[in-house]
């Protein structure tokens, strides 16, 4: 499936066009797990290529994709924060908080996270506002 509207939300992708390099955005939140999406369930969305591990991941992605995208577009969270926005986060390094997906590099980026939290969060919540974007947190979703 595929959508050629154009949001403000601004995407990190790989060579491949892929966002989180295809990594199922809503499976940090029902899963709780990094997993691989399908290049057979897909939408594009910000000039992004989205996979989804299940068409039910796919539609509620659809249905409010800036609540389960990663914060900075898949940015490395702390290397946003400390103002280096051009690095690529890791979709095997994230974590939720306040409802929303971060992503980081590696293993230490991953540790430097937790010092930084407000930090990041201010700039989130920022970086959101410069994009006009008005973003819930998305919802717990039961398994």
């Amino acid at each position: 499936m595929s959508n050629n509207t154009k949001d403000k939300f601004k995407v990190r992708t790989n060579r491949k066009g892929l966002a989180l390099k295809g990594y199922d955005p809503l499976a940090y939140f029902t899963l709780g797990e990094a997993t691989k999406g399908s290049p057979d369930i897909s939408y594009r969305w910000s000039d992004a290529e989205w996979l989804f591990a299940t068409t039910e991941h796919r539609d509620l992605f659809i249905n409010n994709p800036t609540s389960y995208a990663p914060q900075f577009g898949g940015s490395c969270a702390v290397a946003s924060a400390t103002g280096h926005n051009i690095v690529s986060g890791s979709p095997k390094h994230w974590r939720i908080e306040n409802g929303h997906l971060y992503v980081n590099r590696d293993p230490l980026a991953s540790a430097l996270h937790k010092p930084l939290t407000k930090r990041i969060h201010r700039l989130s919540a920022k970086v959101r506002a410069d994009q006009g974007i008005e973003t819930a947190a998305a919802e717990p979703i039961a398994a």
